[in-house]
């Protein structure tokens, strides 16, 4: 490693004095000397101090993880309900993005969840790999990914949410 910026991340103190405690640090490195300028620099810091302050925010945290689509937030929130409640605020989640596919994408994304490769869901009657290809192209532009296992992944929690 050539050059690196590291940023700590402190924990405000409850009366809200001082730098508080010390509890993670951000970092980045790269293989290329002097590749981090005053500007980057100041943005690892911002993006430290941002991190930071997410992660401390307990109260804000408590009413947030209450709106989350999870159900009982009284036991364990894991991290695909975090990613599925930010996904939501972006783009709808899991259910908006399955009724944005066409009844035959939603067949198709539906078999992703089965580990079907393009073969085996070309097998049945009146399907060919080309537009088995079609419908994954369709489906992957309306999810944003190329990755089969993500679109699974949306469509199971579709499927259980």
């Amino acid at each position: 490693m050539a050059n690196a910026v590291t940023a700590p991340m402190f924990r405000a103190t409850t009366a809200g004095v001082g730098a508080g405690r010390l509890f993670g640090m951000t970092s980045a490195q790269s293989y290329r000397a002097g590749a981090f300028d005053d500007n980057v620099v100041r943005a690892i810091e911002w993006l430290a101090d941002l991190v930071a302050r997410v992660l401390t925010q307990e109260d804000g945290d408590r009413q947030a993880l209450r709106r989350l689509p999870a159900g009982d937030t009284s036991g364990a929130v894991t991290s695909n309900h975090v990613v599925e409640f930010l996904n939501s605020r972006v783009d709808g989640g899991p259910e908006q993005r399955s009724l944005s596919l066409t009844p035959a994408e939603q067949e198709v994304a539906l078999r992703l969840t089965n580990g079907l490769d393009n073969d085996r869901m070309a097998a049945e009657p009146g399907r060919s790999p080309n537009t088995i290809k079609a419908h994954l192209r369709g489906i992957f532009r309306k999810h944003g990914t190329t990755s089969r296992l993500l679109v699974a992944a949306d469509v199971r929690g579709h499927l259980v949410g």
